[in-house]
């Protein structure tokens, strides 16, 4: 499923600068724009990191991408324990496997305290 998405890029150096400084003021290392397909969703949760992800992205009744919003019951309140300790992950190319894998890798709390 691909999305037809342009990154605003034509940016004034002072907005750049002004985000910099907001990001160094409430010390936020990074904000990442994205929103984990269906199965992405999934993988997420059998690692115990879906939690920030109120949404996520399907295919709708017509094969067409659309957004969808989890339930609120369906929404962890923070890092779960793993499903298992080894959990696999594939597919076919293009199917975001590498987008989920450095998701987690950027939401698991040993990676995020180095």
């Amino acid at each position: 499923m691909a999305l037809n998405f342009t990154p605003s890029v034509h940016q004034g150096a002072n907005v750049l600068k002004k985000r910099r400084e907001d990001k160094k003021n409430t010390g936020q290392r990074a904000q990442i724009k994205w929103l984990p397909q269906k199965r992405q969703l999934t993988f997420l949760k059998a690692c115990g990191l879906s939690f920030p992800f109120r949404y996520y992205i399907d295919e709708n009744k017509e094969g067409l991408p659309k957004i969808f919003k989890r339930p609120d019951e369906e929404m962890p309140d923070g890092i779960q324990e793993p499903k298992a300790k080894v959990i696999g992950y594939g597919g076919a190319a293009g199917g975001g496997k590498s987008d989920a894998l450095l998701m987690v890798m950027s939401l698991h709390p040993t990676v995020i305290e180095r």
